[in-house]
């Protein structure tokens, strides 16, 4: 919970994100994911070339 008046410049909240293989099996990515980057902080996705990054 924020305090009344608390600037929060990004808030994300991913229930969750699902991905069909090219067998057509549903993948479950992401699930209950949930992060603030506040003023001044800096934040970023890593992972391997071809793992979503950009999709999710």
């Amino acid at each position: 919970m924020q305090p009344v008046g608390a600037v929060v410049p990004l808030k994300v909240d991913i229930a969750e994100k699902t991905f069909r293989s090219a067998r057509g099996v549903s993948i479950t990515a992401l699930q209950d994911l949930s992060f603030e980057v506040r003023q001044g902080e800096f934040a970023c996705l890593l992972g391997p070339s071809g793992c979503g990054k950009t999709t999710t």
